[in-house]
């Protein structure tokens, strides 16, 4: 039993394929002529058709039971500075979004309340892996590996990847011409999918990594960088508020879709398909696509509030009260010995921690836990240090020319190292703490 969405795409993929039945025509939603075509949809134990050719069949689209999840509340992490999908509103100061828009359709249909809380991306994934919270909604890519550490809800997007460039961009057009000129520097935001593709198109040495795209879009426009891999939904954004500087072009690197997640095991990633399944058969997905992926959005990160990127404001130092001075003096305490100092590879109380070195002389790529992380070259003694909660991990070491992978068990209170030589061969895990 897989999701509605899945099923469609599956479908759609058929087109023009002679069968049993004759010919399969489908347009880009999936919907085919032949009316002889359902999907069923396992519901209590019964299929119950939720989608056909016919009239009839149409019409049991909206015949879809919803369960009610009795008000309960959903923690949602979202990152409130990634257009279209979340951001705050200077001008009104409240949360606007396609992420929100949707989340509060979806509890509105299966009685529950949606409570979004602001987390950075470059934790989220394990945040959630890690029961934080019950959802993330933030243009999440659905991907194989990501899906090891979490549950997807059925796709609700389908995007492609491609090329951002500045409106005069006369140098290349394609990922071919720009694999080919090693000058040409490629931004991307740090630990996405678009990083990933843009690695395996011009390697790690020409990406220039951001923590959100507003900052890769403004080192672009800035000339900082020469292009950017972002989605295209996302990026025809970029475009609509700033057409007279920008343009997306070449075909697309990759086709995937965007999901939710939770934590695995979820109880929530059914009531949530069945719910995005209701939406996408009364048109109310179409409704949010022409609101936030058309020039009907014309928001820009100008208008938008840093969201879970702000800076922590510094409370200034109380002023300290006058001492007086006392009319004998205070005899000094005896010297005492100095606590000895803490290890320093000692991880955090009840956690793990994994030190990945570089000795290689070219910076290389770690991806563990469904995170990637770039390690500079250098000694051991620069050993980037990565906090994970105690168990067995897999990873992949990515170095110019190939990659490694392996596996490491850490205990709590362990600390353990791995790293690349300079001859390019990899150190087999090992324990440093205790």
């Amino acid at each position: 039993i897989i999701g509605r969405q899945a099923l469609r795409d599956a479908l759609y993929a058929t087109k023009n394929h002679k069968g049993l039945t004759g010919t399969l025509t489908c347009d880009e939603n999936g919907d085919c002529a032949d009316p002889q075509i359902a999907i069923s949809q396992l519901q209590g134990g019964e299929y119950v058709r939720i989608y056909g050719g016919t009239e009839e069949m149409a019409a049991a689209e909206g015949e879809i039971e919803l369960p009610d999840l009795d008000g309960r509340t959903v923690t949602i992490a979202i990152e409130n500075a990634y257009l279209p999908f979340n951001y705050i509103n200077l001008a009104t100061g409240e949360p606007a979004g396609w992420d929100y828009e949707a989340w509060d359709e979806i509890c509105s249909r299966l009685n529950c309340l949606p409570e979004y809380v602001e987390t950075r991306w470059d934790g989220m994934i394990v945040a959630v892996s890690e029961g934080q919270f019950d959802a993330a909604a933030d243009g999440i890519t659905i991907t194989e590996e990501r899906a090891k550490i979490v549950d997807f809800s059925d796709g609700y997007i389908n995007i492609e990847q491609r090329l951002l460039v500045r409106l005069d961009e006369d140098r290349f057009e394609t990922p071919e011409e720009l694999q080919a000129d090693p000058n040409l520097i490629v931004g991307t935001q740090v630990g996405t999918t678009n990083y990933i593709a843009a690695e395996k198109l011009v390697g790690p040495d020409r990406i220039q990594s951001f923590d959100d795209f507003g900052l890769a879009v403004q080192a672009l426009i800035a000339g900082d960088v020469d292009v950017v891999v972002m989605d295209e939904t996302a990026g025809q954004g970029y475009v609509g508020v700033n057409a007279d500087k920008l343009k997306l072009v070449g075909p697309s690197l990759s086709s995937d879709q965007l999901g939710f997640i939770y934590p695995k095991g979820s109880d929530l990633v059914e009531p949530v398909n069945l719910a995005l399944a209701s939406m996408k058969a009364d048109g109310f997905l179409d409704e949010l696509s022409g609101k936030y992926f058309s020039d009907r959005f014309t928001i820009t990160y100008d208008d938008i509030g840093p969201g879970a990127y702000a800076e922590e404001e510094e409370e200034p130092a109380p002023t300290p009260e006058p001492t007086p001075v006392p009319p004998t003096p205070t005899p000094e305490p005896a010297p005492t010995e100095p606590p000895p100092p803490a290890n320093p590879f000692a991880p955090q109380a009840g956690r793990s921690r994994l030190y990945v070195f570089n000795e290689y002389g070219q910076e290389i790529n770690i991806d563990i836990a469904g995170q990637a992380y770039k390690i500079p070259t250098g000694t051991p003694d620069d050993a980037i240090p990565i906090d994970l909660d105690p168990g067995k991990y897999t990873y992949t070491l990515s170095i110019p020319g190939g990659a490694v992978g392996g596996e490491v068990e850490l205990g709590p209170d362990q600390s353990w190292a791995v790293g690349v030589r300079g001859d390019g061969a990899v150190y087999n895990p090992f324990q440093v703490y205790p």
